[in-house]
């Protein structure tokens, strides 16, 4: 990476670090009069995830990235995820491959610390060189994941899935990923300035 990308990218993150602490500070609010079964309750869950990925044309990639998503129902979810990462064939670096959208799935237990997940992302992909154009292409990618709860909201999954870009069909190709997730229960009521 040359010098004056560090340089930037440096500077970018001690200004984004700078201007952190003001977003963090709490409002403090009197609680006691606050009956809890007005509070309207909202339902995620959101963190990283690693895949591996190989396509039709012999590219092996390892991909990065996470997703976060908002319960519907007891089940049902909605949200968006992102991941990117680069194409190797035969050891050699060939392409980079970024690619987000919306997720919509359900999930379900089938016994105490077990459970299922089935999803459909639909977006757009990006990928190229520095040296040849960018490429941009629809993303499909329909998964079934097999989680583990652990308790207190967190949970694993381990995901099987298929990757399929109709525009540049020679990227599509199966893919399997290891997530961790992080299940959050957010109560809300509105408050009188």
């Amino acid at each position: 990476m040359p010098r004056h990308r560090i340089t930037k990218l440096l500077l970018l993150s001690l200004t984004l670090l700078w201007l952190a602490p003001p977003a963090s500070a709490k409002v403090l609010r009197d609680l006691s009069g606050l009956e809890l079964r007005s509070l309207e309750q909202t339902m995620g869950q959101s963190g990283p995830e690693f895949k591996a990925f190989y396509t039709t044309q012999d590219h092996f990639g390892m991909l990065i990235g996470g997703r976060g998503v908002n319960y519907m129902s007891q089940s049902f979810y909605l949200g968006a995820a992102g991941y990117g990462g680069t194409l190797n064939r035969s050891g050699q670096a060939q392409n980079n491959l970024i690619y987000a959208g919306m997720v919509a799935g359900f999930d379900q237990k089938f016994h105490p610390g077990w459970g299922y997940d089935m999803n459909l992302l639909v977006g757009a992909a990006a990928t190229g060189t520095t040296e040849t154009n960018t490429k941009a292409s629809l993303v499909l990618e329909p998964r079934l994941s097999l989680s583990n709860y652990f308790g207190g909201g967190v949970r694993t999954a381990l995901s099987a899935g298929y990757l399929y870009f109709p525009n540049t069909n020679w990227l599509s190709g199966p893919a399997v990923g290891l997530r961790v997730e992080f299940k959050t229960l957010t109560l809300s009521a509105p408050v009188d300035d």
